[in-house]
């Protein structure tokens, strides 16, 4: 191949002469194969330099002579797609999509798809030309886990948001709205930070909210907290209103219950072992140690008062009893509750209830008959482990919400003093 023809070719491309660029094409063969993998880049590859200079024809046909070009980089790690995204190039893009639509999914030396590119920089008909393409990139997030609302916020990109909203809408991906970035803002946060209030208006309509206006980031803020950092000039207290008509709060006025989503991954987990330990607690009761057994033998029709309590004084199969039954009804509520949700809420329900009339009669049998007195009343052994069942969850129930009582008036106190040495003035919303 001569220098000569290759510059032919490169004029021919520069002005999209295609019987030019035909005819040269077969004399260049030898480059091409030099430069087609996709990490090569050269100054004047043919394909690129067409698609740079607006080329489309010339483009087309060397694509369809060699395909590999499509994926052929310039040197800042962009392909011939991402280029035609940023400069807003749509007859470039869609050429591009017509020959090779997974190039959507290809990444810029960012790690960023084209899309990405197109809604960074704010080109709507290409946005909604590349999500009909390839509706499944809407789904694509940045290595910082961002969504393609969260750039659109992030780039003030307003008319892009918007255009980006009613696609998702048709692709009924509302959800992505909710996702969080690796610092945990979602799309209210950027724009509210970013003071971007078309955006905050789309997100918070008067009739109903499309994300929660209250959702933390891994730093405890609001959308509000992040609004009263950002809001120092008077034009932008319209979103501070926003957000307050629509419930919104400062991090530190929500209380701890508000903190906690629960997943499927997280409900998965829980009753897996939820169901571990009612497996443990039922094989106590149908393997018991020989000394428990034996040693029941020997309190048949035994009476205990009140002082035999106190000081440990009944037999130790009764207080294996207790804390097992104790164990057992609170794993099995659980497990009730965490599936209650479900369509077949009846099976859960008679599962649960034989569950408990057969562990009833397994404790029923084991246990040694004893009587327990207190003043006037009698209870015996089989009742008396229930209710000491339930009197030691009730307990527990109680000291874990005195504790976290403690835990809150501590923090808050923490805070009380911290706030009036580091006082700082926070902005009145008129």
């Amino acid at each position: 191949m001569s220098e000569s023809n290759l510059n032919s070719l490169l004029e021919a491309v520069r002005n999209d002469d295609v019987n030019l660029v035909s005819m040269y094409l077969p004399t260049c063969q030898e480059f091409f194969e030099a430069t087609a993998a996709p990490s090569t880049y050269r100054d004047e590859n043919p394909f690129l330099v067409a698609c740079k200079h607006g080329s489309l024809r010339s483009a087309e046909q060397i694509a369809r002579n060699y395909r590999q070009f499509l994926r052929v980089r310039y040197q800042e790690g962009y392909t011939a797609l991402h280029l035609a995204c940023s400069r807003g190039d749509l007859p470039l893009v869609e050429l591009l999509l017509k020959l090779d639509s997974e190039l959507c999914f290809e990444k810029d030396k960012f790690s960023m798809i084209p899309l990405q590119t197109a809604i960074s920089f704010g080109y709507t008909e290409v946005i909604s030309t590349l999500i009909a393409a390839r509706p499944e990139s809407v789904r694509k997030l940045t290595p910082q886990r961002e969504t393609l609302f969260h750039l659109a916020a992030k780039h003030h990109q307003s008319s892009a948001f918007e255009a980006l909203l009613e696609e998702v809408k048709k692709l009924k991906q509302e959800h992505l709205l909710h996702r969080k970035d690796r610092q945990g803002n979602n799309v209210l946060h950027i724009a509210a930070s970013n003071k971007l209030i078309g955006i905050v208006k789309l997100l918070l309509p008067a009739d109903r909210a499309m994300v929660r206006v209250n959702t933390l980031n891994k730093k405890r803020l609001t959308a509000l907290d992040v609004y009263y950092q950002n809001s120092k000039d008077i034009s932008t207290r319209d979103i501070g209103r926003i957000l307050c008509e629509a419930g919104g709060l400062e991090g530190r006025s929500l209380p701890m219950r508000a903190y906690i989503r629960w997943t499927l991954e997280t409900k998965n987990v829980i009753l897996v072992v939820l169901g571990i330990i009612t497996g443990a607690a039922f094989t106590t009761v149908c393997n018991l140690p020989k000394s428990f057994v034996e040693g029941s033998n020997s309190i048949e029709g035994a009476e205990y008062h009140v002082t035999d309590v106190l000081f440990g004084g009944l037999p130790h199969i009764f207080y294996l009893m207790v804390f097992n039954t104790a164990i057992l009804i609170v794993c099995v509520g659980a497990i009730v509750v965490l599936l209650w949700s479900l369509p077949f809420r009846p099976v859960v329900l008679f599962v649960t209830i034989s569950v408990g009339i057969v562990y009833c009669l397994l404790v029923n049998d084991i246990m040694p008959k004893f009587s327990f007195t207190i003043g006037n009343h009698r209870i015996f052994s089989f009742p008396l482990v229930a209710l000491f069942a339930v009197a030691f969850i009730c307990f527990g129930a109680i000291a874990y919400y005195a504790f976290s009582c403690l835990c809150r008036l501590t923090k808050w106190g923490i805070r009380k003093t911290r706030d009036g040495m580091y006082a700082v003035p926070v902005p009145m919303i008129q």
